[in-house]
């Protein structure tokens, strides 16, 4: 899908079909994306490896030649977005009465002008 006219959106959704099969090849399993809960927002997704559930907020920042000045797609990650990020994890067990562990996980990638991720970290969030 890679094209320089993807919208926003058209973006967002390369990038974490992108972060899935990345994940996918290391382990994990796909369960659900793009679950939503009002008033906290969505999950981007929701995997699985081993026992654990794992809820995965997925970041993207195109590289330019600013990166390094004002930091890469994890330097997108909020506060606020971490506390509903934990607000909905905790919902998504509730509903769905899992009592496997569960790990909150940022996917933060750095693309280039075509959307293809070249740079990318799986970061735990506390």
């Amino acid at each position: 899908m890679p094209n320089d006219e993807l919208s926003k959106r058209e973006l967002g959704r390369y990038i974490e079909d992108q972060a899935i099969e990345i994940l996918h090849q290391r382990g994990y399993t796909l369960i659900q994306r793009n679950w939503w809960l009002r008033p906290y927002g969505e999950i981007d997704i929701i995997m699985s490896r081993d026992r654990a559930v794992c809820f995965v907020e997925v970041r993207g920042r195109r590289i330019t030649a600013c990166t390094d000045i004002y930091g890469g797609a994890a330097a997108s990650l909020s506060a606020e977005k971490l506390r509903r990020l934990r607000n909905l994890a905790t919902a998504w067990l509730r509903r769905n009465r899992s009592d496997a562990p569960a790990e909150l996980l940022a996917f933060a990638a750095e693309h280039d002008s075509s959307g293809r991720i070249v740079n990318w970290e799986l970061i735990p969030i506390m």
